[in-house]
């Protein structure tokens, strides 16, 4: 990939961003109090999980469709509002009013960037798509500092609402939105509403893997297992699945524009995109040994648990280009086969570290931790074999 001003400037936009969302994280961890830590893994995993629900797979359905933004747009904002109404009665059985309102606003503002932020990537214009997915990270955290510093209630959900606002408000002020003039008629519309689903199974199962452990841990309320896990990610993955997100992202409009793309050239990706997150790995792991004794938290270093998070670490790497190539290639069939096999595994992941947290016992991290390696290694067994199908059509 070669890179002009407008992809520097949205690499600079991605590392501010992914920088800003890691120091949170270790600004988080500093405080050393279990129950902070753990509420802050829970609010952020909700971030991606309410709001995955909400898109329903739509920012990626513009990718194979670009030039009916408009009308996918009208569809997308009305269903997004239903379901964040849905998300506000879900909470309220278990929540406060007050953190219901806040999960169905978090799950419509944050769909809403995500949905602009595929038009843009779709459009090749990864600067505005990179402003839409993460600069409200970084205003995030200038909330959080001013916030602390200032004494003020440390409000979170209210600071990630606030924080998203402002781009979205930004997103509205801009004139650089293109308006197709296409008419769906119904069969087309039907036609959006299954395909855009199949995609967000797919999505939304890539965000229980990512995210789910942290929601279902705190809704056990262990806190303190919650805290350990949150802490190793922050430390041994924050920096490789950056870089990585990063290739996966820009490698997405080169790959659906390669007219000539070909099993070989997917097999090369992959093995690079590995090579290059076991090189960063390396380097990340010898930064943390060195600066070890200088780190501004308690944390004990456990070998199991490193490798466990390392290894972990290369398989969400490895996933990148199935996923990716899935979402460009993937007919209509294999979208809807390797879907409902990836909910099944998806339910069954979530079944079986249930199970697991209704026990206490001595190595029931690791557990949790094997469970999610064999949960991304199904995903990218399933996502792998469709993707070599539809490439040997071509």
């Amino acid at each position: 990939m070669q890179f002009n001003r407008k992809n520097i400037l949205s690499l600079l936009i991605y590392i501010l961003s992914v920088a800003a969302f890691t120091l949170t994280d270790f600004f988080v961890i500093s405080f050393d109090d279990n129950n902070i830590i753990a509420d802050w893994a829970f609010y952020k995993s909700s971030i991606f999980i309410v709001g995955s629900i909400c898109i329903l797979g739509f920012d990626q359905l513009l990718l194979r469709n670009i030039n009916s933004y408009s009308v996918l747009k009208k569809q997308f904002l009305v269903q997004s509002f239903v379901i964040s109404l849905i998300i506000i009665s879900v909470f309220y059985y278990f929540q406060t009013f007050e953190k219901s309102i806040y999960m169905g606003i978090i799950g419509f503002t944050y769909s809403y960037l995500m949905f602009q932020a595929g038009f843009y990537r779709a459009n090749g214009n990864l600067t505005q798509s990179q402003i839409r997915t993460n600069f409200w990270k970084i205003i995030f955290l200038a909330f959080l500092i001013f916030f602390y510093f200032f004494n003020f209630n440390l409000n979170l959900p209210l600071l990630l609402i606030l924080s998203m606002l402002f781009i979205v408000f930004l997103d509205i002020l801009s004139k650089n939105h293109t308006s197709s003039q296409s008419q769906f008629n119904f069969n087309d519309f039907k036609v959006n509403t299954i395909v855009g689903f199949y995609l967000f199974l797919h999505s939304f199962s890539l965000v229980i893997a990512n995210y789910g452990e942290q929601f279902l841990i705190n809704i056990y309320n262990k806190k303190e297992i919650s805290s350990l896990i949150f802490t190793y990610n922050t430390i041994y993955n924050s920096v490789i699945l950056a870089a990585i997100a990063f290739i996966g992202f820009a490698l997405g409009p080169k790959v659906r524009n390669d007219k000539y793309f070909n099993k070989k050239k997917y097999i090369k990706y992959m093995l690079n995109i590995l090579l290059i997150a076991i090189f960063i790995s390396l380097i990340n792991s010898i930064v943390v040994y060195i600066f070890y004794d200088y780190l501004p938290f308690n944390f004990a270093f456990e070998k199991d648990l490193y490798i466990l998070i390392l290894v972990l670490s290369l398989l969400k790497s490895i996933y990148i280009m199935p996923s990716l190539c899935l979402g460009v290639f993937g007919t209509n069939d294999s979208l809807k086969k390797s879907s409902i096999i990836s909910l099944i595994l998806a339910l069954i992941y979530v079944i079986c570290f249930l199970f697991l947290l209704k026990y206490n016992f001595r190595y029931l991290v690791q557990g949790l931790l094997l469970v999610m390696l064999l949960q991304w290694i199904g995903k990218i067994f399933i996502s792998n074999h469709y993707v070599m199908k539809e490439l040997d059509k071509k």
